[in-house]
């Protein structure tokens, strides 16, 4: 019996340790885009046969940039944003996020890949 109240007690322990690590990561998150106090601008980028849509984003400066990047044709590249020196290994899809400091006009897409979109920062 001391066993398995022992068990019941380490999987216990097991189970809250992960909840709170899972709960304080998500925070985090929430925390640093709430904490600056600026805009956020969610874009959702697709890749289809060699198009990419939207081709081309609208932000203000000092916006975070939020991108979800789904290629449907599920190629291995490198997604990135010239200038910027954002990048994500795109496997079908790939996300994430940054501030917007420098103002001007990015190259942005696939690095393999010719078409590019342009992301315009004012």
């Amino acid at each position: 019996m001391k066993y398995v109240l022992l068990l019941l007690l380490s999987f216990v322990l097991l189970v809250g340790c992960s909840v709170k690590s899972i709960d304080t990561a998500v925070p985090h998150t929430e925390q640093l885009i709430s904490s600056d106090n600026v805009p956020v601008s969610q874009f959702l980028v697709e890749l289809n046969n060699n198009v990419m849509s939207p081709n081309k984003l609208d932000v203000s400066q000092n916006s975070i940039i939020i991108l979800d990047v789904f290629d449907h044709d599920n190629r291995t590249d490198v997604f990135l944003i010239e200038g910027y020196d954002e990048k994500r290994l795109v496997n079908g899809h790939a996300s994430f996020y940054f501030k917007a400091v420098n103002k001007g006009t990015f190259k942005y897409g696939l690095l393999k890949e010719q078409n590019k979109g342009l992301l315009i920062i004012k």
